[in-house]
């Protein structure tokens, strides 16, 4: 199998859960400072809308306090940017998920740079944390609004960040980018150039930690990149929504690793690079505690191999793991599916790596990245149940990584290759699969996709849809609700879409236009021969590039100028993506190179093309 190297691998695994927003969506910044002025805020000026206590002209627009709701809200051109509750027992201000995030992260630092004021709530908690607080806040008016109207009594200079930074010429232990407009995440703030300049470099120790608002994998969400010059960045994106909807994001960040082990109270988790769209649980936030959600989630059964506790393993295609230990009174029923002494394979390059052809991998999928560890079962299960965080670990400082590389970051033994580890309380099981309940499956499923194999190489989309659909028609009846959740269903699914979009083009007479209409729908359909799961899925991707080297040898025959010489190159291209099929002495190695080069001997000017896009296994 082909292995991914270490700076090419995606971002490491924390989890697939993420913390869900209590009631309706916080804003940007959340909740109150440490307190409120008891006096009563002077009476608005006559010429302020109703329910304004102050307003000033600022170079992002105008900066206003006011009341509704029972909120005092700090908005900048219209935009929310604090806002505490006043005069309602029923809203309660929850702890600051970045406050504690730094500080579980960095437990020994002392200095910190808070770019950003608010209401100045963050500020004040880390000083209450016991770290020597200054402060850089662009607009004058929200530094003096902070102080009038939020109780801030701290530090605070207006000035741009990395002017302060500039002019101060010196090294923080944490500097905290709380800058967002409302509109934009703070990007100039993270580019290389800032990052550097926040202490980002090799031999620091400082933490860069940001907040913003938004969809954790949307196109317009920065990121903070892996390899900086030689240094290679530890970094974590953490969220209090669920999914890809908008919500409060937190980015920690730093060239020596920051772990968080038994982060208990941390209202955000940890959000995936790579997490597949059917494998995301479903998960809201259990009333009254912050840390914990009720979890709807389905994945492999293991037992740990550290202490034997039974676990479930959730598919991803990152590294470390998403690793759900469990408790409750549901548990003994599901001790009753795992056979005793079953091994839990995993696909990557660690230690532990085996033959997950007796697992259930075939229809769940994960795995298949450098240190994954995915532990695979002959069992799948879903349930419900709370769920709290219980550590996070980079894969990097994990404990089964060499100490030249992971230091002196403290780690916890049960993610020996890193990931999140939660503590899971089942109250009921939704779903149990094994290997022989797949196994009949099969036996329906099999002669099903073997007809759609075959019409795919006579190029009868048709025929080759209906099979399809008819496969999945199967999977959805015997497999129930969590049929779709099924990386087996997913990964067919997208087949099938790509085969129906391209049905008109295979009725062509022309070979170069079939082979074309192949090649699009085989690359269109995402399928990874590495990392996906359906072995089915991956017999239909293989068809329909089997069926486009056919078609492109033939338009190469018998066409000629402009079409051949197409021709000629996606054949060039396709025959390349084939030699990371085969060992390169072997007979078919030796064949393909040959074949290369006489293409390049009878056309050496022709370039491959670029292949079309893909739709991904993950956001």
């Amino acid at each position: 199998m082909r292995r991914r190297s270490l700076s090419s691998a995606l971002p490491w695994l924390a989890s697939a859960l993420l913390a869900a927003c209590t009631g309706s969506a916080p804003p940007a910044r959340e909740a109150s400072p440490a307190s409120i002025p008891n006096s009563p805020p002077p009476p608005a000026a006559p010429t302020l809308p109703p329910g304004v206590l102050a307003e000033g002209a600022g170079a992002q627009g105008v900066v206003r306090v006011e009341e509704r709701d029972g909120l005092r809200l700090l908005t900048i051109d219209g935009v929310v940017q604090a806002a505490v509750p006043t005069g309602r027992r029923d809203i309660v201000a929850s702890p600051d998920p970045l406050v504690k995030l730094v500080r579980a992260a960095r437990p020994n630092a002392r200095t910190v740079l808070v770019i950003g004021l608010g209401s100045g709530r963050t500020a004040a908690a880390l000083a209450a944390a016991g770290l020597e607080v200054e402060v850089a806040e662009l607009e004058p008016a929200v530094i003096d609004f902070a102080r009038r109207f939020f109780g801030y009594q701290g530090h605070a200079v207006a000035s741009d960040g990395l002017d302060y930074l500039a002019r101060a010429r010196k090294t923080y232990d944490i500097v905290v980018v709380d800058a967002f407009n409302g509109k934009e995440p703070p990007r100039r703030f993270l580019t290389r150039d800032a990052l550097e300049k926040m202490g980002l470099r090799s031999g620091s120790a400082t933490l860069i930690a940001a907040r913003w608002r938004g969809s954790p994998h949307g196109s317009s969400s920065p990121a903070v990149p892996h390899l900086m010059g030689n240094t290679l960045i530890f970094s974590q994106l953490f969220g209090s929504g669920v999914g890809d909807e908008e919500q409060n994001l937190y980015l920690i960040a730093s060239a020596t690793p920051a772990n968080l082990i038994g982060p208990q109270g941390i209202a955000a988790w940890p959000i995936p690079g790579a997490l597949p769209e059917h494998a995301r649980p479903a998960a809201t936030a259990v009333p009254g505690s912050p840390a914990s959600r009720r979890v709807t989630l389905l994945g492999y059964l293991v037992r740990a191999r550290e202490d034997g506790a039974l676990c479930i393993d959730l598919p991803h295609y990152e590294m470390g793991a998403q690793r759900y230990r469990l408790s409750g009174p549901a548990v003994d029923a599901l001790t009753k599916l795992l056979p005793s002494g079953e091994a839990a394979p995993t696909d990557g390059d660690i230690g532990s790596d085996g033959d997950t052809k007796a697992t259930l991998r075939d229809l769940l999928g994960g795995g298949g990245f450098k240190r994954s560890d995915v532990r695979f079962s002959s069992v799948v299960v879903a349930v419900e149940g709370d769920a709290a965080l219980a550590a996070v670990v980079h894969p990097d400082a994990a404990s089964g990584v060499p100490k030249e590389i992971r230091g002196d970051a403290p780690t916890d033994p049960r993610l020996p290759f890193g990931g999140a580890l939660y503590d899971l309380v089942v109250d009921k099981v939704l779903f149990t699969f094994d290997r022989s309940a797949w196994s009949k499956q099969k036996t329906k499923l099999s002669p099903i996709a073997a007809r759609a194999v075959k019409a795919i190489g006579a190029h009868d989309f048709d025929a080759a849809g209906k099979s399809i659909v008819e496969y999945l028609a199967i999977l959805r009846r015997d497999l129930g609700p969590f049929a779709e959740q099924l990386a087996a269903f997913a990964e067919v699914s997208r087949v099938q879409r790509q085969i129906e979009r391209e049905s008109a083009a295979v009725r062509a007479e022309s070979a170069f236009v079939i082979a074309k209409a192949c090649d699009r729908a085989g690359h269109a359909a995402g399928i990874d021969r590495f990392t996906s799961a359906s072995e089915d899925a991956k017999a239909f991707v293989s068809a329909l590039r089997g069926c486009a080297r056919r078609g492109y040898r033939e338009a190469r025959q018998k066409e000629s100028g402009e079409g051949a010489r197409t021709a000629t190159a996606r054949l060039y291209a396709l025959l390349q993506d084939d030699i990371l099929e085969v060992q390169p002495n072997s007979v078919d190695g030796r064949r393909i190179e040959a074949e290369i080069a006489a293409i390049e001997k009878s056309v050496p000017e022709v370039q491959p093309l670029q292949e079309p896009p893909r739709e991904t296994l993950g956001p």
